[in-house]
């Protein structure tokens, strides 16, 4: 089990929990090193013990645990030739006497919590040190019937003391008229009078010290100065007897120091012991059933970090089946359930009691393996969906049928489609290792492999979609569902949205499952993407094309055009024999290319001629199939910058196609119904053209970017050029007279006769520096347009820009643009000579600016 298991599972928490508890330093010591044992024995045994002490301190009597204060030094102290001093033995007297008290308390205990009671039975009767020491020690000084020498030298001590202070009286008698105050002092171990300073020179003495304000000397009277001195000289004895004193003190607690050390030891164990019992009597811990065999019965259990505050888990795993997948609400609890069977498991392997209903078991475990949580790490560049996989690499390479683990959130963190099948993989060679595996997800998927594969199970948590609260109740044998959209509107997301959603992930549905693409299909799809499909033939162009165009790239991804005979829509046919050709040319197209051309967002524009009016249809992604014809003799030019852009073409009255390109691996369709020829080059690889001329007209098509679908209707003769520089733009056209429609990737249009102008504060893209910038001067004559990147400006032709933010979506209206583009410097002279006149003012910009 690493540390980070253990991290993720809150373990490190709980043992601070149970450090708190803990009175002692070795208590607090052995609470940190906490540890989950790997041993049924051993747990087992821990459990039997830590409930032992419950039961002691849930019969009301206090525990005397004895105080281990100052003995942490003296251990360390003992056997270095260090004497004690006075201190040191008042803590050693004290423990000592604890521990006697203890002894006596376990022995009376020791029918009723044999397991703990016997360890006061390896603690030693250490009381001849303890007499021996209440002998030389009284009230934290040595006793004067310490030794018989230290007695005599303090008597005459004594009785010095006596005859000085009885010289000092005399002394102060005499001189009362000259002295400061009345009364003598000490200073320097010596008795002092506090004399006057220009009263000096009139007593015999010495000057010790001098008051602050320099108006009082302090002298020692020559009279005294011999009983001073022996005075002095007994003290230096007294000393060196009570060193002798401590030192054979201190020889006797070396001479046990064994035997104190084991005491010390036992301590710190009952005081571990007796923290893990009142952290059980806070969290309401129960001492529970183990075994071996991966089986887990929980009842009414709770995370102990939560406590009441949690609904009771019931669960259950490695009976039928070892393997449980959880299903259910965002905020439902999965991961709280994950968590709690994880910790529980931690903490009976460390002895300690858990909060479960009666009948509650547990097994024990060789290895626990979580992964849980996002994982990311700037310092180790690691992502969410790569921190997932390291972690499942390294729960492969050691899991088998002794190892708990714990999955939370799988395939999460990249496409569902490969997550979804990598994480059935994962699960698979798990159950086939032997290991007990509990795992959270949000995949349909993953719930019906589990449902159908034996020793696997699904679960849910319950939630109550009426109130849109979750229930936080684990049900198993059922999958559930997530709620996302009822839980999104719990939280505040608007009902538009709500609306939205559901649209579009119903459109995203029906398009993963491949349902056919029928024009009832067609119009809720554009729905759900913004559209307005209308009734008349644009609509049906839309509609139509749209669908059949997805089923044609999917039966080109798996082996050509084959099946693309008699597509036909309002205006647009497309020939099987030129399908056919067009397979031909170019090697097979991958599959999801081709069905991903309605799935990518963006913008797609149609225009339709409703009698005398057009209308234009705007779908919401990009990548749209789009088709061009000329109807009524017109010509048609198409310049597509997407590559691999499916386009329609035939010549069907004598009028000639012509589409060229410029990369390699295209596929081309020529066609010529009507005496025309048509010549299709593709232009980035895996391309499909059909260009069509119903009426003599001329077709056009270049492309030059991925993914595009373009439909352009001429139905009056007129002449249609679309060049899109993204996906999802189209030209329109009306009665005769030639539009066209220019999208970058904002969605912006272009006239025909040139780019639309950059706007000052409009972001751009700058492809061959590969970066961005704010323009910041208008295109002169010569289509250089000026570009402010990373606070430089400079001059780049406008065909080397692209649209990437316009200045409507980055700034509000009324923004002064001289914040952007102006120094700070130069705006403050702006707006001080916009005031007023100032003498000799200027702004200065270097050429270019």
């Amino acid at each position: 089990m690493n540390d980070m298991t253990l991290q993720r599972l809150d373990y490190p928490d709980i043992k601070r929990k149970v450090t708190e508890y803990a009175v002692s330093y070795l208590g607090r010591r052995q609470a940190e090193s906490l540890s989950p044992s790997l041993n049924v024995r051993a747990a087992r045994d821990a459990l039997d013990q830590t409930a032992e002490a419950l039961g002691l301190l849930g019969s009301g009597a206090s525990v005397p645990i004895p105080s281990l204060t100052g003995i942490e030094t003296v251990l360390d102290l003992l056997g270095t030739g260090y004497v004690f001093h006075e201190d040191d033995f008042v803590h050693i007297r004290q423990f000592l006497h604890g521990c006697g008290q203890l002894r006596a308390y376990m022995a009376a205990k020791l029918r009723i919590a044999p397991r703990v009671a016997a360890y006061a039975q390896s603690m030693h009767d250490l009381e001849p040190v303890k007499q021996e020491i209440d002998r030389c020690i009284r009230n934290g000084r040595i006793d004067d019937g310490a030794s018989r020498d230290l007695m005599k030298i303090r008597r005459k001590m004594a009785a010095t003391s006596e005859k000085i202070k009885s010289r000092m009286d005399s002394l102060m008698n005499r001189h009362r008229s000259i002295m400061q105050e009345q009364l003598y002092s000490v200073r320097s171990d010596r008795y002092v009078l506090p004399i006057k300073k220009e009263f000096r020179k009139l007593i015999t003495g010495s000057v010790l010290d001098e008051s602050s304000s320099g108006q009082t000397v302090y002298v020692q009277p020559q009279e005294i100065a011999h009983l001073q001195h022996e005075l002095a000289e007994l003290r230096g004895d007294e000393a060196r007897e009570e060193a002798k004193v401590l030192a054979g003190l201190t020889e006797w607690v070396e001479k046990v120091a064994y035997e104190l050390q084991t005491n010390v030891d036992t301590i710190g164990t009952y005081d571990f012991l007796f923290a893990k019992a009142k952290y059980a009597m806070a969290i309401g811990g129960r001492n529970v059933a183990l075994n071996d065999r991966g089986e887990i019965r929980l009842h009414r259990a709770v995370h102990p970090l939560l406590g009441s505050a949690m609904v009771p888990l019931d669960f259950a795993i490695g009976n039928a089946y070892r393997s449980l997948i959880i299903t259910g609400p965002n905020t439902g609890g999965k991961t709280v359930a994950l968590k709690t069977v994880g910790l529980l498991v931690l903490m009976v392997q460390s002895g300690l009691l858990v909060p479960v209903g009666e009948g509650s078991e547990l097994s024990v475990f060789a290895g626990v393996a979580a992964d849980i949580g996002d994982g990311q790490s700037i310092e180790q560049s690691l992502s969410t969906f790569s921190a997932h996989i390291r972690h499942m690499a390294e729960i492969l390479r050691t899991a088998d049928d002794s190892t708990l683990v714990l999955l939370d959130e799988l395939a999460g963190g990249t496409d569902p489609g490969e997550g979804v099948g990598l994480s059935i993989a994962l699960l698979e060679a798990l159950h086939e290792q032997g290991a007990t595996v509990v795992a959270t997800t949000h995949f349909n998927e993953i719930k019906h492999f589990a449902a159908s594969t034996k020793g696997f199970e699904n679960a849910r948590m319950e939630f109550d979609a009426d109130t849109l609260q979750p229930l936080y109740r684990l049900r198993i044998g059922e999958a559930g569902e997530s709620y996302a959209l009822l839980i999104a509107k719990k939280f505040g997301i608007p009902d538009t949205l709500i609306v939205r959603s559901r649209q579009l992930g119903a459109a995203a549905s029906a398009e993963r499952t491949g349902s056919p693409a029928s024009s009832s299909h067609a119009q809720a799809l554009a729905a759900a993407r913004g559209g307005d499909l209308a009734s008349g033939s644009g609509a049906a162009l839309v509609e139509g094309t749209a669908a059949r165009l997805i089923e044609n790239n999917k039966e080109a991804g798996s082996g050509g055009f084959e099946r693309l005979a008699a597509l036909q829509t309002d205006g647009v046919e497309l020939d099987s024999a030129d399908a056919e050709d067009g397979a031909a040319s170019a090697g097979e197209r991958d599959r999801e290319d081709a069905q991903s051309g309605m799935t990518s967002a963006g913008d797609l524009e149609t225009d339709r001629m409703v009698g005398d009016r057009t209308e234009t249809i705007r779908g919401a992604f990009a990548n749209e199939p789009r088709q061009e014809s000329d109807n009524h003799g017109g010509a048609v030019d198409v310049r597509g910058v997407a590559a691999g852009v499916p386009r329609q073409g035939s010549d069907d009255s004598d009028g000639r196609g012509d589409a060229q390109g410029v990369a390699a691996g295209e596929r081309r369709q020529e066609s010529d119904n009507h005496g025309g020829a048509v010549d299709v080059r593709g232009v980035a690889a895996g391309e499909r053209r059909q260009e069509s001329d119903n009426h003599g007209g001329t077709v056009d098509a270049r492309g030059v970017a991925a993914g595009e679908r373009r439909q352009e209707s001429d139905n009056h003769g007129g002449t249609v050029d679309a060049r899109g520089t993204a996906a999802g733009k189209q030209d329109r056209v009306k009665n005769g007279r030639a539009e066209s429609a220019r999208g970058a990737s904002t969605g912006d249009t272009e006239e025909e006769s040139g780019r639309k102008r950059f706007e000052v504060g409009d972001s751009v893209r700058i492809a061959y520096l590969g970066t961005t910038g704010i323009v910041c001067e208008l295109e002169d004559s010569r289509g250089m347009v000026g570009v402010l990147i990373h606070k430089q400006k400079c001059k780049i032709n406008k065909k080397r820009l692209s649209l990437y933010i316009p200045k409507k979506e980055l700034y509000p209206d009324d923004y002064d643009m001289d914040i952007v583009l102006e120094t700070k410097q130069n705006r403050k002279l702006k707006k001080l000579m916009s005031r007023k006149h100032v003498e000799g003012a200027e702004i200065i910009r270097k050429p270019g600016e």
